[in-house]
C-alpha cells in the first residue's frame, strides 16, 4: 500500500472508530470507565471482518 493511501486508510479508521466508539457507549448505558469492553469488541469485530473479506479471495 501507497504510504499516501496507508495515512488515509488509517486516518478513516480512527475516525470511525472514535464515531462508533462513541454512540456504543451513549446506547449502551453501561458503567465502563476504561472502555475496555467496548474496546474488545471493536478488536473482535475487526478480527471476524478480517477473516471474512481475506477468506473472499481464496
Amino acid at each position: 500500500m501507497h504510504p499516501i493511501s496507508a495515512l488515509i486508510t488509517g486516518g478513516i479508521a480512527g475516525i470511525l472508530f472514535t464515531v462508533l466508539f462513541t454512540w456504543i457507549n451513549k446506547i449502551a448505558l453501561c458503567d465502563d470507565v476504561l472502555g475496555v469492553y467496548y474496546f474488545t469488541a471493536f478488536v473482535v469485530l475487526g478480527v471476524v471482518l478480517l477473516q471474512v473479506f481475506s477468506a473472499a479471495h481464496l
